[in-house]
């Protein structure tokens, strides 16, 4: 299964969240209110869209690990 997130800026920094938590898929809205709330931790942060974009793909195509 591969990892799902979605990219948002907040205050000039790039920010890759996850949209899904304990195995369950959440709509993008909730993903982004629990990260604003601090309930959602950052799957990375990053300075520019470009190198968040490039990390989310990298992350996507790791396998995961048991």
């Amino acid at each position: 299964m591969h990892e799902k997130s979605i990219g948002i800026e907040v205050g000039g920094r790039h920010f890759n969240i996850p949209t899904v938590v304990d195995g369950v898929e959440i709509p993008k809205e909730d993903a982004v209110k629990f990260f604003m709330h601090g309930t959602l931790r950052p799957l990375g942060q990053y300075s520019t869209k470009e190198e968040a974009d490039r990390e989310a793909r990298k992350r996507s195509r790791e396998p995961e690990e048991y």
